[in-house]
């Protein structure tokens, strides 16, 4: 337990001389002084605005709305192509966190998701844009409307493991 507790107090003692001393100020200071924890500081930030400007608070907020646009009538329908979705997303942060994210590293990861992600929306939007959004609603699904399901539930795919808790991790 001594021993543990030297481990502790050397490691606050280094941490303190690291960032330039105690107190709520310093680590600021600190961030003034370097460029390499500016550099560190900025991407950490830019990480996560770039995590939000994947969509993914839209599409959580707003996957029953982005379904129907597909063309999935029915509310019940609906709610359970959004219940998938969070399945797939709850099943791939497990196999994120268990074999991922240490095996590919954190930057290969960002940037796969990155452009796995994009070509999915491009297509996506894509085939929402060309579709006639409001008009007579069909009893079946165009083989459009599944392949932008499928897209959909392949950004998803793309997007959970990389995206969804790496900037996290890296910031930590």
């Amino acid at each position: 337990m001594v021993e543990e507790v030297a481990f502790i107090d050397a490691a606050l003692e280094s941490q303190r001389h690291s960032l330039g001393g105690d107190g709520f100020w310093r680590p600021f200071a600190a961030v003034r002084r370097s460029k390499a924890i500016q550099w560190r500081f900025i991407l950490g930030g830019l990480l996560f605005m770039w995590q939000n400007g994947s969509g993914i608070n839209a599409i959580n907020y707003y996957s029953p709305t982005v379904f129907k646009s597909i063309g999935i009538s029915g509310t019940n329908t609906s709610f359970l192509t959004t219940g998938i979705f969070g399945v797939v997303k709850t099943a791939l942060t497990f196999v994120w966190l268990f074999f991922l994210i240490d095996k590919f590293g954190r930057r290969r990861l960002l940037m796969v998701g990155g452009a796995g992600g994009s070509v999915c929306m491009w297509i996506l939007g894509a085939y929402i844009a060309t579709i006639k959004v409001g008009g007579t609603p069909s009893k079946t699904l165009s083989s459009g409307g599944i392949a932008a399901i499928f897209f959909f539930y392949l950004w998803t795919a793309f997007y959970t493991p990389t995206w969804n808790g790496t900037p996290w991790v890296l910031n930590a």
